[in-house]
């Protein structure tokens, strides 16, 4: 083989190894990124912007709101034993979810910071409402289960499960005029985050989206 024809083959090795070490990246925030939403806030003021939100809202919304507010005041529990492998962890749903709330503080606007608080808000009532559906496909419930909010028994594994459900019958029942693609964008985040997390082992697609 001539010199000329080995520089080639390098030079075709060479590209081929740049390539190779070109990091895939994750459309997590490429999801958000097309609503021009995406901001830093390294240390954004919770408190501010859950008091904007807040008075904003009638009184009789406001409870339900609150409670998932509680982001500091989550306590560990016990993890029930669903099925075997399932994962464990110290938080319950409501305090993951307060979590990655907290976190999307860290990146977004103040105005979509509203969006994703009545998202996170009325995914946390369909999961209060049929989580336990999803539960009774692994295990017994017993009426001592169910007269608990589910959110603050059980952790975010089986969160991904109702997104379908979710996002067809829940959310347009609940709140129709809530925008249709943002709803989806939001869930397909949400769940993505939770699976990078390491909150759940459920893999969802919508689309041609896979996490």
């Amino acid at each position: 083989m001539n010199p000329s024809a080995l520089d080639k083959k390098k030079e075709v090795v060479e590209k081929v190894n740049v390539e190779i070490k070109v990091p895939v990246m994750l459309p997590i925030d490429e999801i958000l990124r097309k609503y021009g939403v995406l901001e830093e806030n390294k240390q954004p003021n919770i408190a501010s912007l859950f008091s904007s939100f807040l008075s904003q809202l009638k009184p009789e919304e406001i409870p339900g709101y609150r409670d998932l507010l509680d982001t500091y005041k989550a306590t560990p529990y016990e993890q029930p034993d669903i099925k075997k492998g399932v994962l464990k962890c110290n938080k319950n749903c409501k305090a993951i979810f307060n979590e990655y709330l907290t976190e999307m503080a860290q990146k977004i606007s103040k105005n979509f910071f509203n969006s994703v608080l009545i998202f996170l808000k009325l995914y946390k009532d369909y999961m209060n409402l049929y989580g336990w559906e999803i539960i009774a496909k692994y295990k017994i419930v017993t009426m001592e289960e169910r007269n608990r909010p589910f959110t603050e028994l059980y952790d975010a594994e089986h969160v991904p499960e109702g997104s379908n459900d979710f996002l067809r019958n829940f959310m347009p029942k609940e709140y129709p005029t809530y925008d249709k693609e943002l709803a989806t964008d939001l869930t397909f985040h949400l769940c993505q985050w939770l699976k990078l997390k390491n909150y759940t082992h459920t893999t969802i697609a919508f689309v041609n989206q896979i996490i």
